[in-house]
């Protein structure tokens, strides 16, 4: 049997597909699904090698120091102001 990569989501009443799942289905709906953009056929031959992400370094940043400011007074929360 045929083994069809999903491309995009699928559901129906019995099935919940997403994108990358590859599933097994008879010789006519695999050919039914192979339509590039619902599905794509896998060749099942061996496993493709698992992909390896490129690594790159990346430099340390300088943190800035910030000052330290004396705290302004506090404020009262929205709402009325206060009477003089």
């Amino acid at each position: 049997m045929p083994t069809v990569r999903i491309l995009q989501s699928v559901a129906g009443l019995n099935f919940s597909w997403v994108a990358g799942d590859e599933i097994e289905m008879t010789d006519e709906k695999a050919a039914a699904w192979n339509d590039g953009v619902r599905g794509e056929l896998v060749e099942t031959g061996r496993p493709a090698p698992p992909e390896t992400p490129e690594v790159v370094e990346v430099p340390e940043r300088a943190v800035a120091e910030v000052p330290e400011t004396p705290e302004a007074p506090r404020r009262r929360g929205p709402g009325r102001p206060r009477r003089s």
